[in-house]
């Protein structure tokens, strides 16, 4: 038993998901786990209607010590985090400190690399606000969605996307010309130039997504979420070889 569940980190370290999927390889990898501890599968430890086995297994081992485990305000899924209420497992064996310690273990090497990540209150505020900035400058931009001279909507166009995300480049270079010269803008005399066309950029990129219907305030808050845990961005990682030095 011991030298099945060292056998079980060991194969789900990061080197061992490098063929797989990430959520391919945390479910072959659960499941063996289940399987080494002589415990059912994933998809017969549901517990709640709306969650498959993927998202079953953070009520495993991760609670009291009764057959009862619960857990809150942690989740993940294809949609990324999101807040659950307090959830109940039955016929798992989580009273059993030595199998906690393994699943404990095992969530903490794939932490990183298959995107759990704990929520913060500011999160949904940021999600909210980045949502309502898309949709506000959409709005303000509806009419540059049309053709000029037809009327037409332009979205369904071939190049369209491409050209809006080269005007969203073109911002940030007048940015970096603003900054290399320590100009003033000339529209906003008030405000640096480099201030103005990262509000330009900004303002086109919210439209853009505005227009294809993209979650981007989801987006934002889960990258930020993602990257507080992301081994790359530790001091301790970026100073080794190869690390990201900017």
């Amino acid at each position: 038993m011991q030298k099945q569940k060292g056998d079980l980190v060991s194969a789900c370290s990061y080197s061992g998901l490098s063929c797989l999927s990430g959520l391919q390889a945390f479910e072959n990898c659960i499941e063996l786990f289940l399987e080494c501890v002589g415990g059912e599968g994933l998809d017969d430890i549901a517990v709640d209607p709306c969650l498959g086995g993927f998202e079953d297994v953070f009520a495993l081992g991760l609670g009291g010590d009764h057959e009862d485990g619960g857990m809150s305000e942690l989740g993940v899924g294809t949609d990324g985090p999101k807040e659950v209420d307090t959830l109940h497992v039955g016929h798992v064996p989580v009273g059993n400190d030595e199998i906690e310690g393994t699943v404990t273990q095992l969530l903490q090497r794939l932490h990183p690399v298959l995107g759990f990540f704990e929520k913060t209150p500011d999160d949904a505020h940021v999600q909210s606000a980045v949502r309502l900035l898309q949709d506000r400058c959409h709005a303000e931009a509806a009419h540059w969605w049309n053709d000029l001279h037809t009327g037409e909507p332009i979205i369904a166009r071939p190049h369209v996307v491409g050209e809006k995300l080269m005007l969203i480049v073109s911002e940030i270079a007048e940015a970096m010309e603003g900054h290399r010269k320590n100009l003033m803008d000339d529209k906003l005399p008030h405000r640096p130039m480099l201030e103005v066309e990262l509000a330009d950029a900004l303002i086109r990129l919210c439209d853009l997504a505005g227009a294809l219907g993209l979650d981007l305030g989801g987006a934002v808050a889960e990258k930020l979420a993602y990257n507080r845990v992301r081994d790359d961005h530790k001091p301790e990682n970026r100073r080794r070889e190869g690390g990201k030095a900017y």
